[in-house]
């Protein structure tokens, strides 16, 4: 049938419905084809003339295809691998692949981030996302299926963790065009971002001080000068000046422009926050954030400049004069505005909590969430050491740093990371940005805010640090949040931060009922009349700011994963148009999908109480709705594994040497999963984190684990 359609005749709308067909059959065609590839191998030797099969297929099953079809012994290996991952490990994929359902790519991420699990585990996982894999980004689907894979078996998870970072190295390799490549592998996740981080931000701060290179070459002086001493015992302003003195290579800026007045494509920067430590902390960190609010592109009330409506695209990069890359994290184009990274640190005195009885549905004693929570944080303060920077940001349950449960947590941009490692990471956050959401029970936001409240006496609360900023979310829903007031006695160091929480939550339940449904003037720290004001002006405050950022977690951009503090925040009802700044006004884009709104053709609109509609120049309407900031997470599933996980490690990625500066080599063949645990597809992904805007498939942090080793 859709060989017999001229797609050059149909109209524009069609053109999509095409589009989409062609890629399904494509799906069923792969499919058919490796199902005929995996019979290939599996066929009895010396069988031309019947039909007898193996059922396991022995070392030599993929070459009778290699043969046949003049391939390497390389991608004839990994094909069968493949179609043994599809049609017999896990059937669930092949099948939805002959449907059209499911494509390769998100096939392949179900083969690789199951790895190391058994047999059913897989198929478990598999059966409980593979009906809305075609609604998510490969990035996304890889997400979900870390977040079961950690949540079902997470005394797995962290005993593959710790025997992966016991093999951290660094390697050096000399590229056959003269350069070099330096890596780091199999490293901590949390210094490795928070190593990113601080990279980009310098990076940045050169770029403010008039450094015109593109801001990738930069953050290669930065990195190599960390490397060779060149920054021994120089603050941070002058590493930035040693970098703006002495540049590798010399490049010309250009004075040309930097695109629309309105939404500028440039190296744009904002300053991060400060505050100062009193006892208003939410008010002075809104007060902050403020003040350092850059100016966020929207449409100007009542006229924009000439030239602009009919731009559609961005300067090319040497117009700008700047990178049009991602971050070095693959969080942001050079011209995002910076997160904020202020942090509040106010008085620590202590307040009762609420006097309300535990409820008969209470799921902790008071013995139990004693005896977990306190054990859980302790060896997370004990494991604390002081270093530079931290992450970012990082978004976990209350109830996991409690210890009551194993859910895992989130690096927005990174992926997840286990409860033990959470807890590792939040604990070197003292400092930070603590914000709170307190969720309905169904997950959806009700109240955001920021605490001054930390798990530790305040005479052990370490000093202000500017460079041990970034952000911590804790999500609580009122019930827990509840629960865990009337126990106040039994939560220790975290009581006050529990008092202050509930307390919080108690003011705004009289303005916002138990559902979730996003409102006008949303309830935060600063209270509505804070909202009320931003209403008139073009700019939301501080606490709007916030509420949207975390209502939305990424951007509004079906699959988009920009994440919020690295987004504009646009007035759906234009701003020009006398649209007003309110919750129910304002949605998240990623600099792209802002621009591609007011200058590629594409509308957005709100469907109801938590759906965005963005609709396409050609008419398709392609929704998109609000997350729930709590993700249900099932029960844990565990085994009893010895001390060291069993099976194979993965080996060191495509030309990493054994030796720093030796020329790489050759890469190993992989054995494959077809014998109980599989390598997956190689993604191709680099030493940096994900760049999800750029490839999809890159999607979750940059884990190394393609290729296998025989176990020792």
């Amino acid at each position: 049938m859709l060989a017999d359609i001229d797609v050059e005749r149909v109209s524009g709308f069609d053109t999509v419905e095409v589009l989409k067909a062609a890629y399904r059959q494509s799906c069923h065609n792969r499919a058919r084809f490796l199902h005929t590839l995996l019979e290939v191998g599996l066929r009895e030797q010396f069988t031309g003339d019947s039909v007898v099969r193996l059922e396991v297929p022995d070392e030599f099953a993929p070459d009778e295809a290699r043969a046949a079809l003049v391939w390497s012994r390389r991608r004839a290996d990994s094909a069968f691998d493949l179609a043994w991952n599809l049609h017999r490990r896990l059937p669930a994929l092949g099948e939805a692949m002959l449907a059209g359902e499911l494509d390769e790519p998100r096939a392949l991420a179900f083969i690789r981030w199951t790895s190391g699990l058994t047999d059913p585990q897989a198929g478990w996982v598999c059966e409980r996302l593979i009906s809305r894999a075609p609604a998510w980004t490969v990035g996304e689907l890889i997400e979900h299926i870390q977040r079961l894979v950690l949540a079902i078996d997470p005394d797995w998870a962290e005993k593959r963790y710790r025997e992966a970072v016991r093999r951290r190295r660094v390697v050096g390799m000399r590229n056959d065009d003269g350069t070099a490549t330096v890596s780091g592998l199999d490293l901590p996740p949390d210094r490795a971002v928070a190593g990113c981080a601080r990279i980009d931000e310098l990076a940045r701060a050169c770029k403010r001080a008039g450094d015109h290179r593109p801001v990738d070459h930069i953050r290669a002086d930065l990195f190599l000068g960390s490397l060779d001493g060149s920054f021994e015992g120089l603050s941070d302003a002058e590493i930035v000046a040693h970098v703006r003195t002495h540049p590798f290579v010399d490049a010309t800026p250009s004075d040309a422009s930097a695109g629309s007045p309105d939404i500028r494509p440039t190296d744009k920067a904002t300053e991060p926050a400060t505050e100062s430590d009193d006892a208003t902390d939410a008010e002075s960190d809104d007060a902050a954030a403020d003040a350092a609010d850059a100016e966020t592109p929207d449409e100007p009330r009542g006229a924009r400049c000439a030239g602009t409506r009919s731009r559609t695209r961005p300067e090319a990069p040497g117009e700008t004069g700047g990178s049009t890359g991602t971050g070095i994290h693959g969080e942001a184009r050079d011209g995002d505005p910076t997160q904020d990274r202020a942090g509040s640190h106010a008085d620590d005195h202590d307040e009762s909590a609420p006097a309300a009885q535990a409820s008969s549905t209470q799921g902790w004693s008071a013995q139990a969430m004693s005896a977990q929570a306190m054990s859980a944080w302790a060896s997370s303060m004990r494991a604390w050491s002081v270093r530079a920077w931290s992450v970012p940001e990082i978004r976990v349950e209350l109830t996991t740093l409690l210890g009551l449960d194993e859910h895992p947590a989130q690096l927005p941009g990174w992926g997840m990371v286990h409860a033990i490692q959470a807890r590792r990471i939040v604990a070197s956050m003292l400092t930070g940005q603590w914000r709170f959401a307190v969720c309905a029970d169904n997950g959806h936001l009700l109240l955001t805010g920021i605490t001054g409240r930390r798990p530790c006496p305040p005479a052990q609360r370490p000093a202000r640090d500017a460079r041990r900023g970034g952000i911590v979310e804790l999500q609580v829903t009122v019930t827990q949040l509840r629960e865990l007031a009337a126990t106040a006695g039994a939560t220790g160091v975290w009581a006050p931060l529990i008092a202050d929480l509930a307390r919080r939550a108690q003011l705004a339940e009289p303005r916002q009922p138990e559902t979730g449904r996003p409102d006008a003037h949303p309830p935060d720290a600063a209270g509505s009349a804070e909202s009320a004001e931003s209403a008139g002006r073009r700019h939301a405050g501080a606490a709007l700011r916030r509420y949207v950022q975390i209502r939305g977690r990424v951007c509004s951009w079906p699959g988009c994963r920009m994440p919020a503090t690295r987004t504009d925040q646009d007035h759906i009802h234009a701003w020009a148009d006398d649209g007003a700044t309110t919750a129910d006004n304002l949605h998240l884009a990623c600099r792209h999908d802002h621009r591609a709104r007011h200058f590629g053709g594409w509308r957005v609109t709100w469907a109801g109480p938590r759906l965005i509609i963005w609709t396409s120049p050609l008419g398709h309407a392609y929704p998109s709705p609000l997350p729930k900031i709590i993700q249900p997470a099932p029960e844990p599933r565990p085994r009893n594994w010895p001390g060291a996980p069993p099976g194979r490690l993965p080996a060191d990625p495509a030309g990493a040497p054994d030796t720093t500066m030796a020329p790489s080599g050759p890469l190993a063949d992989s054995s494959g999963g077809r014998h109980g645990t599989t390598s997956g597809g190689a993604n191709g992904e680099g030493i940096h984190a994900i760049r999800e805007q750029v490839d999809d498939e890159a999607g979750g942090a940059s884990f190394k684990n393609d290729h296998e080793l025989p176990p020792s």
